[in-house]
């Protein structure tokens, strides 16, 4: 972990738990790794009290658990969590892409366009970190397309999580190439309001992204 400094408009406590956030999720603390408040606190050049509040926080999101004479450690990632996290995803999915091909404006639409252009260029430059980013906006972007606030906060809820285990599946998936296939396939269906092939399209994703986390999960142990 590098020193947290300091940035304008968040306090140090927001600095430290975006950190270690940042950190789990894109896997760069692996799962089941202990976390000693003191080792950490010095690694970031910072005091004990925001890191203990930091893994308070990360705790209660589910990102940490406390395990008896360890501590805090970095909660694995298990078959049954993948299971039910993409099922309520799959059903978020399919209805937000839905209403996305009813509602997108064409603003929305060409910044759609733009996304998948972006993935495919960095498949192409190998650049993962990138394809990740642009793989997280998109799945954003049709969610702010639906115009459906309500839809948008259930799915911010799981994001984090849903963005964790796209990070690992990519350790070991390094050039997705279906996965922005299917991407060009819901942008060209929400382009022309075909929201029954958005949600098949969306549902069938969800589902082949279900099985390659599993599977990886289970080779990871």
């Amino acid at each position: 972990m590098k020193p947290v400094g300091s940035k304008k408009g968040n306090s140090l406590q927001e600095r430290v738990y975006n950190s270690l956030k940042t950190a789990i999720i894109k896997g760069e603390i692996e799962s089941n790794t202990r976390l000693v408040e003191e080792e950490l606190a010095d690694r970031m050049q910072t005091s004990r009290t925001p890191v203990r509040e930091a893994f308070q926080k990360l705790e209660k999101e589910g990102f940490l658990e406390r395990r008896p004479k360890v501590g805090y450690a970095v909660k694995g990632l298990h078959e049954n969590d993948a299971e039910d996290l993409f099922e309520v995803r799959a059903v978020l999915d399919c209805y937000a892409g839905f209403l996305a091909a009813q509602r997108a404006t064409a603003e929305e639409i060409k910044a759609l366009q733009d996304i998948v252009r972006v993935e495919r260029e960095s498949l192409q430059n190998m650049d993962v970190e990138a394809f990740i980013e642009s793989d997280n906006r998109f799945h954003d972007s049709i969610y702010l397309a639906s115009k459906d606030q309500r839809l948008y906060r259930l799915f911010s809820d799981i994001r984090d999580h849903m963005h964790r285990y796209r990070a690992f599946v990519l350790r070991f998936r390094r050039k997705p190439e279906r996965a922005v296939r299917v991407h060009e396939q819901i942008v060209e269906a929400i382009s022309t309001g075909n929201g029954k092939k958005v949600e098949r399209l969306m549902r069938n994703h969800s589902k082949r992204t279900k099985g390659i986390v599993k599977k990886y999960i289970r080779m990871g142990k």
